[in-house]
């Protein structure tokens, strides 16, 4: 169901999978390489502008991640059980915005990529984000109220 879009850069594909877990071909601490990535999966994407947010929380949770910070220790690929990837990033289908300077989790993040989570996929993130020691997962709900609500009354 996720990662069905694997983008390449230069003629590299993002990640290979190895039959267990998926691996990054490409570095996963370089912030233009999200950038990018993101541009290109957006392009992809079916786009919807008649969506209604209201009532976002029946279908899922927005996910902020810290990137460029992993220690590749495994321990949140194995804790939700191979939803996050072995550099602990979200599936790229998962992505929608990413932001410089956001405060995350009472800092300033270097950067910070926005990632949507259905309903069913909350648990198995929440693993992650128990095990993951340096904070780079948030829910935004929880980390930034305001902007939250912001997006609930906008849509």
């Amino acid at each position: 169901m996720f990662r069905q879009t694997n983008p390449t850069i230069d003629g590299v594909p993002l990640y290979s999978f190895d039959g267990e877990y998926t691996t990054w071909n490409l570095d996963d601490y370089d912030e233009i390489l999200y950038e990018k990535l993101l541009a290109l999966v957006v392009i992809l994407r079916d786009k919807q502008f008649d969506v209604s947010l209201s009532n976002v929380e029946e279908f899922g949770r927005i996910l902020c991640f810290e990137t460029c910070r992993t220690t590749h220790d495994g321990a949140p690929i194995i804790a939700s059980d191979y939803f996050v990837d072995e550099g602990d990033v979200p599936p790229i289908d998962t992505w929608f915005y990413l932001k410089k300077g956001y405060y995350h989790a009472g800092y300033l993040s270097g950067q910070t990529l926005f990632c949507w989570i259905p309903k069913g996929f909350e648990t198995v993130m929440q693993e992650a984000m128990d095990v993951e020691i340096f904070g780079s997962y948030v829910w935004l709900d929880e980390n930034d109220t305001y902007m939250s609500n912001i997006i609930k009354r906008k849509m």
